[in-house]
Protein backbone atom coordinates (compact mmCIF):
# COMPACT_ATOMS: atom_id res chain seq x y z
CA UNK A 1 0.00 0.00 0.00
CA UNK A 2 1.81 3.34 -1.14
CA UNK A 3 0.47 6.88 0.55
CA UNK A 4 0.74 9.55 -1.67
CA UNK A 5 2.12 12.72 -0.01
CA UNK A 6 2.38 16.21 -0.39
CA UNK A 7 3.50 19.71 0.44
CA UNK A 8 1.57 22.85 0.30
CA UNK A 9 4.01 25.48 -0.39
CA UNK A 10 2.94 29.55 -0.58
CA UNK A 11 3.47 29.14 -4.22
CA UNK A 12 0.53 26.81 -4.41
CA UNK A 13 -1.95 29.18 -3.25
CA UNK A 14 -4.28 31.20 -5.35
CA UNK A 15 -2.69 34.56 -5.97
CA UNK A 16 -5.78 36.43 -6.55
CA UNK A 17 -6.82 35.11 -2.85
CA UNK A 18 -3.04 36.40 -1.50
CA UNK A 19 -3.80 39.55 -3.86
CA UNK A 20 -7.10 40.41 -1.69
CA UNK A 21 -5.78 39.51 1.50
CA UNK A 22 -3.16 42.01 0.98
CA UNK A 23 -5.50 45.06 -0.29
CA UNK A 24 -7.73 44.06 3.16
CA UNK A 25 -5.05 44.53 5.27
CA UNK A 26 -3.50 47.69 3.45
CA UNK A 27 -7.41 49.07 3.40
CA UNK A 28 -7.51 48.46 7.18
CA UNK A 29 -4.51 50.05 8.31
CA UNK A 30 -5.25 52.98 6.03
CA UNK A 31 -8.70 53.82 8.16
CA UNK A 32 -6.68 54.83 11.42
CA UNK A 33 -4.44 57.87 12.55
CA UNK A 34 -1.42 55.79 14.19
CA UNK A 35 0.67 57.23 17.05
CA UNK A 36 4.53 57.18 16.21
CA UNK A 37 6.39 57.68 19.35
CA UNK A 38 7.98 54.21 18.79
CA UNK A 39 7.90 51.49 16.66
CA UNK A 40 6.47 49.17 19.87
CA UNK A 41 3.73 52.03 20.17
CA UNK A 42 3.04 51.80 16.25
CA UNK A 43 3.15 47.76 17.06
CA UNK A 44 0.64 48.32 19.69
CA UNK A 45 -1.85 50.08 17.71
CA UNK A 46 -1.86 48.48 14.82
CA UNK A 47 -2.90 44.94 16.97
CA UNK A 48 -5.91 46.78 18.38
CA UNK A 49 -6.68 47.52 14.91
CA UNK A 50 -6.26 44.12 13.74
CA UNK A 51 -8.05 42.63 16.82
CA UNK A 52 -10.90 44.83 16.41
CA UNK A 53 -12.16 43.59 12.75
CA UNK A 54 -11.47 40.25 14.16
CA UNK A 55 -8.71 39.46 12.02
CA UNK A 56 -6.87 36.13 12.95
CA UNK A 57 -2.92 37.01 13.08
CA UNK A 58 -0.07 36.30 15.15
CA UNK A 59 2.09 38.94 17.11
CA UNK A 60 5.99 38.35 16.32
CA UNK A 61 5.85 35.61 14.43
CA UNK A 62 9.37 33.48 14.46
CA UNK A 63 10.17 32.58 10.48
CA UNK A 64 13.72 31.56 11.47
CA UNK A 65 15.98 31.69 14.24
CA UNK A 66 17.25 34.80 12.49
CA UNK A 67 13.38 36.21 11.13
CA UNK A 68 10.82 37.63 13.23
CA UNK A 69 8.05 39.35 11.48
CA UNK A 70 5.88 41.72 13.29
CA UNK A 71 2.50 40.38 12.15
CA UNK A 72 1.79 36.91 10.27
CA UNK A 73 -1.94 37.27 8.71
CA UNK A 74 -3.00 33.69 7.74
CA UNK A 75 -4.07 32.92 4.10
CA UNK A 76 -5.19 29.65 4.96
CA UNK A 77 -5.83 28.56 8.25
CA UNK A 78 -3.76 25.74 9.75
CA UNK A 79 -4.96 22.40 9.25
CA UNK A 80 -3.58 18.91 10.14
CA UNK A 81 -3.07 18.51 6.22
CA UNK A 82 -1.09 21.98 5.82
CA UNK A 83 1.03 24.29 7.74
CA UNK A 84 -0.14 27.80 8.02
CA UNK A 85 0.97 29.92 4.97
CA UNK A 86 0.36 34.10 5.14
CA UNK A 87 0.71 37.49 4.58
CA UNK A 88 4.06 39.13 6.68
CA UNK A 89 3.50 43.07 7.78
CA UNK A 90 6.13 44.42 8.98
CA UNK A 91 5.75 47.71 10.74
CA UNK A 92 8.97 50.49 10.35
CA UNK A 93 9.38 53.67 11.70
CA UNK A 94 12.75 54.36 11.46
CA UNK A 95 15.74 53.07 9.23
CA UNK A 96 17.61 52.66 6.02
CA UNK A 97 15.53 51.98 2.81
CA UNK A 98 18.31 49.62 1.93
CA UNK A 99 17.87 47.90 5.39
CA UNK A 100 14.02 47.64 5.23
CA UNK A 101 14.02 46.27 1.52
CA UNK A 102 16.76 43.56 2.72
CA UNK A 103 14.29 42.92 5.65
CA UNK A 104 11.19 42.70 3.78
CA UNK A 105 13.95 40.32 1.08
CA UNK A 106 14.31 38.34 3.65
CA UNK A 107 10.87 37.62 4.89
CA UNK A 108 9.62 37.05 0.98
CA UNK A 109 12.31 34.27 0.81
CA UNK A 110 11.12 32.02 3.90
CA UNK A 111 8.43 29.33 2.53
CA UNK A 112 4.87 30.22 4.65
CA UNK A 113 5.35 33.77 3.35
CA UNK A 114 3.22 34.23 0.46
CA UNK A 115 2.99 38.50 0.77
CA UNK A 116 4.48 40.94 2.60
CA UNK A 117 2.67 44.71 3.99
CA UNK A 118 5.29 46.97 4.84
CA UNK A 119 3.33 49.74 7.44
CA UNK A 120 5.38 52.37 7.64
CA UNK A 121 5.78 55.88 8.55
CA UNK A 122 8.52 57.04 6.28
CA UNK A 123 7.11 57.66 2.12
CA UNK A 124 8.28 55.13 -0.01
CA UNK A 125 8.43 52.16 -2.43
CA UNK A 126 8.84 48.70 -2.81
CA UNK A 127 8.99 46.19 -5.80
CA UNK A 128 5.51 45.21 -6.45
CA UNK A 129 7.40 41.56 -6.08
CA UNK A 130 10.13 40.34 -3.96
CA UNK A 131 11.37 37.31 -4.37
CA UNK A 132 8.22 36.22 -5.99
CA UNK A 133 5.80 37.46 -3.35
CA UNK A 134 3.33 40.13 -3.87
CA UNK A 135 4.20 43.51 -1.81
CA UNK A 136 2.39 46.59 -0.69
CA UNK A 137 3.15 49.60 1.19
CA UNK A 138 0.61 51.79 3.24
CA UNK A 139 2.08 54.88 4.61
CA UNK A 140 0.42 55.29 7.74
CA UNK A 141 2.07 59.50 7.52
CA UNK A 142 -0.79 59.77 5.14
CA UNK A 143 -3.69 59.86 7.67
CA UNK A 144 -2.33 62.40 9.13
CA UNK A 145 -2.72 64.95 5.99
Amino acid sequence: MSTLSYVVTAAAIDPDCVAERLDTLCGMLSLERYPFASERTLQDAIETTFTRFGLVFSRERRLSPEDIVDFFVPVLLPTDAAPPHGIAVEVKVSGSRRDVYRQCERYCLHPDVCGLVLATVRPGALPPMIAGKPTRIVDLGRAWL
